[in-house]
């Protein structure tokens, strides 16, 4: 049944700035996942130019709604509900 409603999912706009000055850009519509394969990954969080945090660890997914139901939830993250205008950060 087409009710004509539109339907509109958040996308991910990940920004990635390497030691060697290299910079990468991904757009993701669930999830992004990033890690570091050989040590310790360090990252400073900075969300919307204001710095959230650094994370040490072995690697951080950043989930929409939609995505917060695959890897975020089996990492132990939340879930989040569809309407939530949210992103969720779970270390890996």
């Amino acid at each position: 049944l087409d009710t004509g409603a539109r339907v509109s999912y958040p996308v991910l706009n990940v920004k990635v700035f390497l030691e060697n000055g290299e910079v990468k850009i991904f757009r993701a519509l669930n999830e992004a996942s990033i890690r570091r394969s050989d040590r310790t990954m360090v990252a400073d969080i900075v969300i919307n130019g204001v710095p959230f945090e650094r994370f040490r660890g072995d690697g951080l997914t950043v989930s929409t709604p939609t995505g917060s139901t695959a890897y975020n939830k089996s990492l132990g993250g939340a879930v989040l509900h569809p309407t939530i205008e949210a992103l969720q950060v779970t270390e890996i």
